[in-house]
């Protein structure tokens, strides 16, 4: 589906997945069962990963979903180094008020794709049945 111009993406949850696999694919997804994704999120046991959620694959880049903590709402996306390049928290106001849970606020590197990082947002949801 394109909305103003912007390729969107489709987001399919793979069955038979212990803790949950996700691969997404740009514009409308029709019959592409032998087409490769253009992104994969597999959902980490937070036991062994303490605030690492999931672990996402674009290509041949790693990137990783790490949660702000229990009492915060919100995540952060890091590149295999450990450099931020997305943040995902409650949306604040000036005078300190943070407003509801499904108010956000997304912050960015300008270098990001901007739609694919919408589309992991929408994954961080489904993960966590926040949407």
């Amino acid at each position: 589906m394109n909305l103003h111009g912007h390729v969107l993406f489709t987001i399919l949850k793979k069955k038979l997945q212990i803790l949950g696999c996700w691969n997404g694919y740009r514009g409308n997804f029709t019959s592409r069962k032998k087409e490769k994704p253009s992104f994969q999120v597999k959902k980490c046991c937070r036991i062994l990963r303490g605030d690492l959620v999931c672990e996402v694959r674009v290509g041949f880049n790693k990137y990783f979903m790490v949660s702000l903590g229990r009492k915060k709402q919100g995540f952060k996306i890091v590149n295999s180094g450990g450099d931020i390049i997305a943040e995902v928290k409650q949306k604040q106001l000036p005078t300190g008020m943070v407003l509801g849970d499904d108010v956000l606020t997304l912050e960015m590197e300008p270098s990001i794709d901007q739609a694919l990082t919408v589309a992991l947002v929408l994954v961080y949801g489904l993960m966590n049945r926040r949407l």
